[in-house]
């Protein structure tokens, strides 16, 4: 039963990534970015999370969506959060236009 609960935990946020990365500005799709990230020396995929980007609101938005999907326990909510805010998402800060005055 443990392991049907860590399963689904998961493709929530899988699904939430997805969900994150579909809204973000330049839309991407996060299964291909994960097949084709390259590895770091400790042999994790790396994303390039901060070139894409999404308004805090609707971050929030999709998290929170995802995250009342199922009736979490505060151990699986810890994960989750960890997961999502920690993980690889699109970064809700605006990047800086250099203009010319």
């Amino acid at each position: 039963m443990m392991r049907n609960r860590i399963k689904r935990l998961q493709q929530i946020i899988d699904d939430c990534y997805r969900e994150l990365y579909q809204e973000a500005s330049p839309s991407a799709d996060f299964d291909i970015l994960m097949e084709n990230a390259p590895l770091d020396e400790m042999g994790r995929k790396v994303i390039d999370f901060n070139s894409y980007y999404l308004p805090s609101e609707k971050f929030e938005s999709v998290v929170e969506k995802h995250r009342a999907r199922m009736k979490m326990e505060k151990y699986e909510e810890m994960r989750f959060n960890f997961a999502v805010y920690l993980g690889p998402s699109p970064t809700s800060k605006e990047k800086e236009i250099n203009k010319e005055v």
